[in-house]
C-alpha cells in the first residue's frame, strides 16, 4: 500500500513525466488508484475546447498514440468497468485521442464505441462520465463509416438517457448535442437521420437550448444539431429559439455561424422565407456581417442566406437594401477578394438584391 501511495504521489506531481505515466501503468495494472490518475493526467495534457489545441499538443498526442498508450487507457477501462473514476477519466483521455483522425478508425476496431456506451450505461448517475462519455461518440462520429455504424449500435439511446438524467448540467448538455450534431450527418440511406433521431433529439436540443440559453457553446453545438436535423416544415418554435440563440450571444461569431447554416437549410421553401424575414432575419444577418467583419466563413453564410432571401423576392429585396445588405455584401466582397467564390457569391446576391 505505501508503494502504491508513492505512486500515485508520483503522478500528482508537477514532475511527472510522459515517460513516468507509461511505466505506472505498466507497473500497476491492479491498481484502479494509479490507473485513474494515470488517464486524468493524459486527459489534462490538452486543452477542453478544440479551439485551443495548440500544434505541440498535436504532436504530442502522435507520440503518446506511437507508445500505444490509448491502449494502456482501453485496457484499464476493461479492467475496470465498475470504477467510475477510471470509466470518467478513462474516457476524457480517449476523447482526446480521438481527435485524431487515425485514432478514431483505430478506435472503432478497438471497440472504444462499445467501451464508452458501456461506462454511460453503467454510470449514468456520474455527470463527468456522462460529459466525457458524449465527447468520446462526439469524435468517433465525425467520420462518416463511423457514424454509421454508431447509428446502428443505437448510441443515441445513451445520448438521449445522458440529456434526461442530467438536464440541468450545461457540460452535459453540450457534449449530448454534439454528439447528435455528428450523428445526424451521418449519410447512409439504411439510416436516415430524421427518422432515427428525429423528433427525441430535436426535443432534447430544444429543452437544452431553453435551460442553458446563457451558454454561447451550448447554443452554438444545438443549433448545428437543429441544422443537421433540418427539415423545411420544421416547427417554427425551433426558429424562434435559434433567433433568440442569436439575439443573446450576438458578439459569438461561432453561433452567428451556425444559425446562419441552420436558416439557409430550412429556407428552400418560399413560405419559409417570408416568415422569416417577418421575424426580423434580415436584421440579424446583416448586424452578424457588421459585427464579424474579419469572420470569413460568417461572411460567406450570410451572403448564402442572402441570396436565397432575395432570389425573386420584391419585397425582401426592398427590405434588405433598406437594412444596408448591399453595402456589408460588397465590403465582404472587398475584405475577401482572393475568395473567388466569396466574391462571386457576394456580387450574384447585391445583383439579386439591386435587380428589385
Amino acid at each position: 500500500e505505501t508503494e502504491v501511495r508513492e505512486a500515485a504521489k508520483r503522478i500528482d506531481s508537477r514532475t511527472c513525466s510522459m515517460d513516468d505515466v507509461e511505466d505506472l501503468m505498466d507497473a500497476y495494472p491492479n491498481e484502479a488508484r494509479i490507473q485513474w490518475k494515470a488517464c486524468r493526467w493524459l486527459a489534462d495534457r490538452e486543452p477542453f475546447r478544440i479551439k485551443d489545441v495548440k500544434e505541440r499538443h498535436k504532436k504530442e498526442r502522435k507520440v503518446l498514440t506511437l507508445k500505444k498508450i490509448p491502449e494502456r487507457v482501453i485496457q484499464a477501462m476493461e479492467r475496470y468497468p465498475n470504477n467510475a473514476d477510471v470509466q470518467a477519466f478513462g474516457c476524457a483521455a480517449l476523447w482526446h485521442f480521438a481527435r485524431d483522425d487515425e485514432n478514431k478508425v483505430t478506435f472503432m476496431e478497438r471497440d472504444v464505441a462499445r467501451i464508452t456506451t458501456a461506462a454511460l450505461e453503467r454510470h449514468q448517475s456520474r455527470e463527468d462520465v456522462q460529459t466525457y462519455g458524449c465527447c468520446v461518440i462526439w469524435n468517433l462520429a465525425v467520420n462518416d463509416e463511423n457514424g454509421k455504424i454508431l447509428r446502428r449500435m443505437d448510441v443515441q439511446k445513451w445520448i438521449f438517457r445522458a440529456m434526461d438524467n442530467h438536464a440541468m448540467n450545461t457540460l452535459v448538455q453540450e457534449k449530448a448535442c454534439g454528439a447528435i450534431w455528428c450523428l445526424a450527418y451521418v449519410d447512409d440511406t439504411d439510416v436516415d437521420g430524421d427518422d432515427v433521431l428525429g423528433p427525441e433529439a430535436k426535443k432534447r436540443v430544444i429543452r437544452a437550448m431553453s435551460y442553458h440559453a446563457e451558454s454561447a457553446n451550448l447554443q452554438d453545438c444545438a443549433i448545428s444539431a437543429l441544422w443537421n436535423l433540418a427539415s423545411p416544415s420544421m416547427d417554427k418554435t425551433y426558429w424562434e429559439m435559434v433567433l433568440h440563440a442569436m439575439d443573446m450571444h450576438a458578439d459569438v461569431a461561432t453561433v452567428q455561424g451556425s444559425a446562419l447554416g441552420y436558416f439557409r437549410s430550412v429556407m428552400f421553401y418560399s413560405d419559409n422565407r417570408d416568415t422569416l424575414m417577418r421575424l426580423d432575419l434580415g436584421s440579424r444577418i446583416v448586424s452578424a456581417m457588421v459585427r464579424h467583419r474579419n469572420e470569413e466563413m460568417l461572411q460567406f453564410k450570410a451572403c448564402a442566406v442572402l441570396w436565397i432571401l432575395a432570389e425573386h423576392h420584391p419585397f425582401n429585396c426592398w427590405t434588405l437594401q433598406n437594412l444596408g445588405a448591399v453595402e456589408q455584401l460588397q465590403r465582404a466582397a472587398d475584405n475577401f477578394s482572393s475568395n473567388t467564390n466569396l466574391k462571386r457569391a457576394c456580387q450574384q446576391t447585391i445583383i439579386w438584391i439591386l435587380d428589385y
